[in-house]
């Protein structure tokens, strides 16, 4: 079979089905280096993964618990690479080959797997003279990577020795390793009435969650809603026990039992979320197992360090740097310049003076902060753990080994038929990102895996009164409930790309005289081909940047003394130049929103001033906040975003048109070009001094991977590969199995 250049997944999965003794991987030479490296990575991958070595090449100690370790085949087959020009050029040598291996083995079935590779190779190797020299010796099979199972292409045979890899194989084979998981819930010793009934209980109540209200007035009604929850299982038999984790429900006669977050309904932090979603998962899917908080790392050692690095010198990461403080001090390794930092001691650690919460900060702008008054200690601390983690104890570096994460899947299920990919979020729309952005994150997770198109990737929220959005066959944004009922998931209908922002709010008419605030319309994820893409509007298509809608923004409604700015800035004069942000007041430009907002402070244009001590705030949140900081109330003035206050370049058709006569597009595709080289290439093209003067993008930071899938799709469809990367590929490819 031929080796594939984009994953090996294809290879792996043929070898796992058919379990052959010896394996021929045609190797076709690629085009340019970097081509050459790709295949290089693929044929070391493989080899490693049959060896049982994939970890040792990813720069893992060997005597490191892997507790999600890729599996090796049942049969380890001998591996060899022949290199040729081309299928059809190179047919004799392929064929002789061919021969010397079954003749040095002494065997006579030859078995040729077109499932990896070009399809142009699939059918030369097809139709390779051996078929026809060797008989009915040699027969051409294709296997599904998905399922594993073998069929032979002519014939009416299919089978599949062995079990199709595991989907956590398929994240090491992609070169995303696997460092650990938060929990594993087996679904035999959790499922049925006690779960049933638990989940029923906790879906019933939590239609009375309330998201308005101060932080006290929500957090008071989240206990209420737990002692409703405690009081309503009891009264049908079930009784629960606090632990330090939460609550443990249990039925008298039943040996099962269920356990809850004990921040359960809470409207802050989502982490509780992920559990209810793993045992829905369990009650409505046959699975054998749900992995929560899969930690998902880099292959190169040095970046998973300073992914532990980053950890470990942030604030929140206190609790584990008090663990490594105290373990190497344990072990009499601990230098004695850090020997100072015993309030790392896990003896008498206290995360709420090392880091405390910033509600206390506000209330309490004068309290001690461990972390800000040793941050550098602290740094340099995380340094010599990143320096020195070969040496450090065995039992530390398996506690720190999920922390080398680059990125992390909430909820994880393999079930009968497909597998469930769930990124959880309080709301569809969580701080600052769009539905869109956290529906990206689950989709590129599973791209990760070359599972795009094959398996369920689901954002779940906990807004129970929101319709089900489905956007593809396989792609879901719903309600954690729903995952309960796969039946009602799954009959939902099928709408055109990412919904509106706040799409679940009914529409409200504006009063008589007020400026209505609409909402950002649905960017529809049609691809093009190259013919069509001039035919079907892509170049030049997208409104001019005056008329673009302007996207709502939720804040304050104001008080009695203040009210909130809600018209747009005055245009900018002839004078601004494009690609800057400008002042509304006196037109001044500037090359960064910084700068523009130190000039707004300093100056007060296009800012609130309070009454009561002339304090400038640029921003309604710091109105707000200095509000509720001083209980002053009156303020003067007027404000403008400062995303508003920025001047798009004008878009040039002309430069867009030659960029598609010339296959600019089919070249950052063929060569597989990250974002950063794509937008280098466009600059140097093109002439212009950034590649958003092309297109005439509105918005100053969007990133071309969210421009070119989203804004402007059909041209070239960004992936995100293991490494965190985005790479250019077929738009097409969205749609099809990767």
């Amino acid at each position: 079979m031929a080796l594939n250049l984009r994953g090996v997944i294809p290879n792996a999965a043929a070898i796992t089905s058919h379990l052959p003794d010896s394996v021929l991987l045609i190797r076709l030479k690629p085009g340019n280096e970097e081509g050459k490296d790709m295949l290089n990575e693929s044929h070391k991958r493989l080899q490693a993964w049959a060896n049982g070595t994939l970890p040792k090449i990813y720069g893992f100690d060997s005597d490191i618990k892997l507790w999600h370790s890729p599996e090796k085949p049942q049969t380890i087959p001998r591996i060899e690479v022949l290199e040729v020009e081309g299928v059809s050029s190179s047919s004799k040598e392929i064929c002789d080959e061919i021969s010397r291996v079954c003749d040095s083995l002494g065997h006579h079935e030859v078995r040729i797997d077109v499932a990896a590779g070009r399809k142009e190779d699939a059918a030369g190797l097809a139709r390779l003279p051996a078929v026809a020299d060797r008989g009915g010796g040699c027969t051409v099979w294709y296997t599904d990577a998905t399922s594993g199972t073998s069929v032979e292409i002519g014939g009416g045979l299919g089978e599949n020795k062995g079990a199709p890899l595991s989907h956590m194989t398929r994240f090491w084979l992609n070169g995303t390793p696997i460092l650990g998981a938060k929990s594993v819930l087996v679904g035999e010793r959790i499922r049925g009435e006690v779960l049933t009934s638990v989940l029923d209980s906790v879906e019933e109540i939590s239609e009375s969650t309330k998201l308005a209200g101060t932080y006290e007035e929500r957090e008071e009604e989240r206990k209420k809603q737990v002692n409703r929850l405690l009081q309503d299982l009891d009264d049908r038999g079930i009784g629960a026990s606090k632990e330090n984790w939460g609550y443990k429900f249990t039925r008298r006669e039943d040996d099962k039992s269920v356990g809850i977050p004990k921040m359960v309904f809470n409207t802050t932090s989502g982490y509780w979320l992920e559990r209810l979603a793993a045992l829905a998962v369990i009650d409505g899917w046959e699975c054998e197992r749900v992995f929560i908080g899969v930690s998902l790392g880099k292959p190169d050692h040095e970046d998973r360090m300073g992914s532990l690095y980053s950890v470990l010198r942030k604030a929140w990461g206190g609790r584990h740097l008090s663990r490594v403080w105290s373990d190497c001090r344990a072990e009499g390794m601990l230098p004695d310049e850090f020997s100072g930092l015993d309030f790392l001691d896990s003896k008498s650690f206290n995360m709420r003076e090392y880091n405390p919460p910033a509600r206390f900060r506000r209330k309490n702008p004068d309290c001690k902060v461990i972390f800000d008054d040793n941050a550098e200690e602290i740094g340099r601390f995380a340094d010599w753990v990143r320096q020195e983690w070969r040496v450090l104890p065995r039992g530390l570096r398996d506690y720190l080994t999920p922390l080398c994460q680059v990125r992390d899947l909430d909820v994880f299920a393999q079930t009968t038929s497909h597998c469930l990919f769930i990124e959880c979020k309080l709301g569809p729309e969580s701080g600052d990102k769009t539905v869109g952005q956290n529906k990206a994150q689950i989709d590129s997770i599973v791209a990760s895996s070359a599972s795009r198109g094959v398996n369920y990737s689901i954002l779940a929220h906990s807004f129970h009164d929101i319709d089900t959005w489905r956007s593809g066959a396989f792609d879901y944004i719903v309600h954690w409930s729903k995952l309960r009922r796969p039946e009602e998931m799954l009959d939902s209908v099928i709408k055109s790309g990412f919904p509106k922002r706040e799409w679940w709010k009914k529409p409200v008419d504006p009063p008589s005289g007020s400026t209505s605030t609409v909402t950002e319309s649905v960017t529809p994820t049609t691809h093009f081909t190259p013919e069509g893409k001039v035919d079907q509007g892509v170049i030049g298509s997208h409104p001019s940047n005056s008329n673009r809608r302007r996207v709502g923004r939720r804040g304050s409604r104001g008080w009695d003394g203040w009210t909130p700015t809600r018209h747009d800035p005055p245009p900018p004069t002839e004078e601004v130049p494009k690609g800057k942000h400008y002042c509304p007041e006196c037109m001044d430009s500037f090359n960064s929103a910084r700068w523009l907002n130190e000039h707004r402070q300093e100056t007060g244009h296009s800012s609130y001033k309070c009454e009561e001590c002339s304090e400038i705030l640029i921003t309604d949140r710091r109105v707000v906040r200095h509000s509720k900081e001083t209980g002053h109330k009156t303020f003067s003035g007027t404000n403008c975003p400062s995303e508003r206050l920025w001047v798009p370049w004008d878009e040039d058709p002309e430069a867009q048109k030659r960029l598609l006569e010339s296959g600019f597009y089919d070249k950052a595709i063929e060569n597989r070009w990250d974002s950063g080289k794509f937008c280098r290439m466009l600059v140097q093209e093109t002439g212009k001094e950034v590649w958003k003067e092309i297109y005439g993008v509105v918005a100053k930071n969007t990133k071309a991977s969210v421009y070119f899938n989203s804004v402007r799709p059909g041209l070239v469809l960004f992936i995100q590969g293991a490494d965190g990367r985005w790479y250019a590929s077929d738009p097409g490819r969205g749609d099809e199995k990767e």
